[in-house]
């Protein structure tokens, strides 16, 4: 047999290690709360195998051969949504995975049908949107019935060539509504597994195991991959009720079970940060633990030196589903750096480009005879997996993560979303008559925002004030026109409100010098305030006194570098960079007030 190490081969090692360990911890509801209950290693597999003999039986009646592909499309937030994912691998297929962020089930189909699909599991609520399913399909229950061991199926498929397929999962953001597919080979997971040593190395890990929150859904990425990792190092992975973990639940993982690792992305460690600066025993429980984990996004920096002054050692992931994990901070130096790993062949090509302190920007780019390269369908001309990720190289080896290079921006959960594509169906659908210029922002917001240049200068003066009416009216005609393209689109690529679509004077956006473009990043720098109004409302002001403050504001705020006191902000001070942002947020706030109040 083939020595490439899988999630089973590794589940089943550690069972003949410690087969009475928790591996998972799942949660359970009683009068006092939420509960965890252990999982260990040999029920772990004794459900999967159960799961697997399940789907063999049920699959087998279509005719369904090994090696076909089955789509999953689950929230994958349960412990029972992972025990189906492994069962179906266990059994021989290639599990799918679907994100439940794609919410037209004629996408679904697409992907399907791209695979060469044989059949959908489903959550059980999402029935009746696939009455009209071109596949069989199989609500994803609980599997109550109890076979005998004896006639479960011992011994899982297990891959033979290094581009054998496991699973099939797909890019975190879309290209004219499609994700792409990305199939993980046996040569990918090998290597991903045999990173799980570091990983734990460089997670300051200081106690027999790790026991790590679970960071995010069973059928994306991140959340599958720690999930192996857990697996085949003995560690523990804690599943909170819902995602992301209510702060009461982190609060019993740390003082009831043993929690040394938050492994969160960061929007979510930074609200339980904020709780802790308030909770002398919140905080004093995070003081004990090995490392908060975050990625894919930057922590907030006051975040980072918060944590750090208390003692918190932090740690940073870095990667992709193409590439899987590729770099590593140190949680045991408990700095900024990220590193490669001793094994990886990652290259750094500079891009020809500096920054203004003069340090040269590289690529992050992938080889294609490195493990983790992914298939050569994301391969550029040259062979390798360009992965469109900047950094600076501050110290040999040691790296800072500085954007990227292309139109994604990376979302709330780490979650990928193309803006050109956004930001090209708005001029097609509304640039003859209705808008004169676009920018899609929102980094690390759950959804985007698109901001617009009128045609009509007559709706917005240049200190921001609007007609009112017309305003919204232009909205609704904007939102009502790129609809159909934003249905087909992830959750949190998708613009669905008017509240998501801001109206700036024309000449507002900031633009290069030569050919005029628009500088995204300087618009995400610049309009931060506008986009707070747009995704935070402070609930120590009632929505009615708030409409008032914010119609107040709007007429008497005009000084450079007005602020917002504490209590005006909710607990924050802001300070404005011009004029014409202060008007425009006290207007948003008193629109945004609006809005809440009545819905």
């Amino acid at each position: 047999m083939s020595t490439f190490k899988t999630p089973a081969s590794e589940l089943q090692a550690s069972v003949k290690r410690h087969p009475d360990l928790a591996l998972f911890k799942i949660p359970e509801q009683s009068p006092e709360g939420t509960k965890f209950k252990d999982v260990s290693f040999a029920q772990f597999e004794k459900d999967v195998k159960q799961a697997a003999k399940y789907w063999k039986d049920q699959l087998s009646t279509l005719g369904v051969q090994d090696r076909a592909v089955v789509g999953v499309w689950l929230r994958g937030y349960a412990y029972s949504d992972n025990v189906h994912i492994q069962g179906l691998n266990w059994a021989g297929y290639i599990p799918q995975l679907l994100s439940l962020r794609m919410t037209d089930p004629t996408v679904i189909y697409e992907l399907l049908l791209k695979s060469n699909c044989v059949a959908l599991l489903h959550e059980p609520d999402n029935t009746s949107l696939l009455k009209d399913s071109p596949l069989p399909t199989f609500p994803a229950g609980d599997i109550q019935s109890e076979t005998d061991a004896a006639q479960l199926p011992a011994t899982p498929w297990h891959p033979s060539n290094a581009d054998d397929e496991l699973f099939i999962y797909h890019t975190s953001g879309s290209i004219s509504g499609i994700p792409k597919l990305v199939p993980i080979t046996a040569r990918w997971m090998n290597y991903t597994l045999d990173m799980s040593t570091f990983y734990e190395q460089r997670s300051n890990k200081k106690r027999e195991r790790m026991v790590s929150t679970h960071i995010g859904s069973f059928c994306h990425l991140a959340g599958s991959a720690l999930s192996w990792i857990a697996a085949k190092e003995g560690s523990c992975i804690i599943i909170p009720s819902t995602l992301p973990a209510p702060v009461s639940e982190v609060r019993t993982m740390l003082d009831e079970h043993g929690l040394t690792c938050v492994c969160m992305f960061p929007p979510s460690l930074s609200a339980l940060f904020s709780e802790a600066r308030k909770d002398p025993s919140l905080l004093a429980s995070l003081k004990k633990i090995d490392n908060a984990g975050t990625g894919g996004l930057s922590l907030d920096a006051t975040d980072l030196e918060w944590a750090r002054k208390n003692e918190i050692p932090m740690f940073n992931v870095f990667g992709s589903t193409e590439m899987g994990l590729a770099m590593m901070t140190d949680a045991r130096k408990n700095d900024d750096y990220l590193e490669s790993t001793p094994t990886a062949k990652n290259e750094f090509i500079p891009i020809g480009d500096t920054l203004a302190s003069g340090e040269q920007l590289l690529e992050l780019v992938v080889p294609p005879d490195a493990p983790n390269c992914p298939v050569p369908s994301f391969r550029a001309a040259d062979g390798k997996f360009h992965s469109g990720d900047l950094f600076v190289e501050v110290k040999p080896g040691k790296y800072l993560f500085r954007g990227r290079n292309d139109n994604w921006i990376k979302m709330e959960a780490s979650l990928r979303c193309d803006t050109m594509s956004i930001e090209a169906n708005v001029m097609e659908t509304c640039g003859n008559d209705l808008v004169s210029a676009v920018v899609v922002v929102g980094v690390g917001r759950p959804c985007p925002t698109i901001i617009v240049e009128p045609k009509d200068k007559s709706l917005l003066s240049a200190n921001g004030a609007d007609n009112g009416h017309s305003m919204q009216k232009l909205k609704e005609d904007i939102l009502k026109r790129i609809t159909p393209f934003h249905k087909r689109r992830y959750t949190h690529e998708r613009v669905d409100d008017t509240r998501y679509i801001v109206v700036v004077p024309q000449g507002t956006l900031p633009r290069t010098a030569t050919k005029g473009n628009v500088r995204r990043q300087e618009v995400e720098k610049g309009f931060q305030t506008v986009l707070d109004a747009v995704f935070y409302v402070p609930h120590s002001i009632g929505n009615k006194k708030l409409q008032k403050w914010g119609k107040i504001r709007s007429s008497k705020w005009n000084k450079v570098g007005s602020t917002i006191s504490p209590y005006e902000k909710g607990g924050e001070q802001t300070q404005f960079p011009d004029k014409y942002c202060v008007s425009l947020f006290a207007l948003d706030v008193s629109r945004i007030a609006a809005y809440h109040q009545s819905n």
